[in-house]
């Protein structure tokens, strides 16, 4: 760096400090924008759960064998058809597990939680729904002497399933975890930084526009 260039630099920052009214001023202003901002955002929550099945009916095996991302993706559609449809569903494959995810408001995140109460009944009821007619089916079958290995073994995993049914046992739910959409914290930190960098290029603007009419100037007086 070159000694003009450390005097220009001397220079602005003296110069940035004589306008330290105006970097405050702008620096506050941000700061009030960003409690407004999270004033006015204080109802809104995340709400996030996790649903793991802990067994698979005998209608995933049929249709999928032994595939476990179709039966995933089966499961998962079946989800979506008995969740409230402010969640949206992702899939973890790593933990096999289904994220639940909802943007809401505080009261509605209460509704949410209380209708997340009947979701294992619904499931409950579906799979009780799909090992009735399986059973029907085999002893249907069993009676006309239609025994074979794959029947044989669509009646264990019926057996399984209602195992796990008799104990309302199917698939675990985690606690909903409810927090606040925006973090005030950051939002302040983020405010104030970008206050002060909006307020440092004014104040270079301002400075670079001063440096151009001094040099104008001087032309001006070596020209006469």
């Amino acid at each position: 760096m070159s000694s003009n260039e450390e005097i220009d630099l001397l220079d602005f920052i003296k110069y940035a400090f004589n306008k330290y009214l105006l970097i405050s001023f702008i620096v506050f202003f941000c700061i009030v924008m960003g409690g407004v901002f999270c004033y006015i955002n204080n109802d809104k929550v995340t709400l996030t759960l996790d649903i793991t099945p802990k067994v698979y009916s005998p209608f995933f095996y049929t249709s999928c064998n032994d595939d476990v991302e179709c039966r995933n993706e089966i499961f998962k559609t079946l989800l979506v058809s008995r969740v409230d449809s402010r969640f949206s569903v992702n899939e973890n494959k790593k933990s096999n597990t289904l994220n639940l995810k909802a943007l809401v408001s505080r009261n509605e995140a209460n509704e949410i939680e209380n209708s997340l109460l009947s979701l294992n009944a619904a499931l409950n009821a579906w799979y009780a729904d799909d090992v009735d007619n399986v059973l029907q089916e085999l002893n249907a079958r069993h009676a006309d002497n239609k025994s074979t290995e794959t029947l044989s073994r669509a009646y264990l995993i019926t057996v399984a399933t209602k195992r796990y049914l008799d104990k309302g046992d199917i698939v675990i739910i985690s606690d909903p975890v409810v927090v606040a959409r925006y973090n005030t914290t950051m939002v302040l930190l983020l405010s104030a930084l970008v206050g002060l960098i909006f307020s440092l290029l004014l104040v270079m603007l301002s400075y670079h526009n001063r440096q151009e009419e001094n040099k104008c100037i001087n032309c001006q007086f070596n020209i006469k």
